[in-house]
């Protein structure tokens, strides 16, 4: 008999699953997304968080063997990895109806209140209000221009510390034309199955998922100071200029 875990609560372990364990019973946790280590600096740094150091599961599957690398250095425990893959998002039934036209999705993170992060012990974080809005606003001007559909989704629903600024800025051209805003619930699969190509943060999840896919992925960091040779981006180009991002944009979406 064995139970299975998702990532979501990865640092706390209910007692009943070590009684579970110490009477022959197995455990596994799935990691559910790729996002987890950090970012490779231009001089090739990552950081090694130390809550990883006292994480308590034995048997952890992992998307592929850079995640698996990261964790054997950070987890004291003697964990036993597998490989599996991108762990398959969950799914609504709502439909979006999509005409045969071009389209993009882009897939992001929503930055935190000011509030928020200043009750942190880390409170530098790389998802800033200006690059998310920057980052969207950019795509969507580019698709506007080209003639290409945007299909746009965050990953969970809003809520009170999200920074209301941002909100604002996704609001305001949520009603545009070109943009078709996803609920949160959708799965990432489900848009990326009817676009052209995918532009994602970096590094979630999305970006790994539409080159499993097939599709055309990349990673859009309009901050430059990523390491664009980062491992963790699993060959996946990482855009840093909005001239590139054009390019990229226009190599790999048919407007035929």
């Amino acid at each position: 008999k064995a139970y299975y875990f998702n990532s979501s609560n990865m640092m706390k372990k209910s007692l009943w699953v070590d009684v579970f364990e110490a009477r022959g019973g197995r455990t596994n946790l799935f990691l559910y997304s790729i996002n987890l280590q950090g970012f490779e600096d231009k001089n090739g740094k990552r950081p090694y968080y130390a809550e990883y150091k006292v994480m308590p599961w034995k048997n952890v599957a992992v998307w592929n063997r850079y995640q698996k690398e990261y964790l054997t250095k950070a987890i004291k425990l003697n964990t036993h990895y597998q490989i599996v893959g991108p762990v398959w998002f969950s799914d609504t039934n709502k439909v979006y109806p999509i005409r045969n036209t071009p389209s993009i999705s882009f897939f992001d993170v929503t930055p935190k209140r000011d509030s928020y992060l200043d009750t942190m012990t880390a409170k530098k974080t790389y998802y800033t209000r200006n690059l998310c809005s920057s980052s969207l606003n950019e795509i969507y001007k580019i698709c506007t221009e080209i003639g290409i559909k945007l299909l746009y989704k965050n990953k969970r629903l809003y809520g009170p510390l999200d920074d209301k600024r941002f909100l604002d800025n996704v609001l305001r051209i949520k009603n545009n034309q070109n943009i078709i805003i996803y609920d949160p619930e959708v799965s990432p699969q489900k848009l990326i199955e009817v676009s052209d190509a995918v532009i994602s943060l970096p590094f979630t999840s999305t970006g790994i998922v539409a080159q499993a896919m097939g599709k055309p992925s990349c990673y859009l960091d309009l901050s430059a100071k990523l390491n664009k040779a980062d491992a963790v981006a699993n060959g996946i180009p990482i855009i840093q200029s909005i001239h590139d991002l054009k390019i990229w944009i226009n190599e790999n979406v048919s407007r035929q």
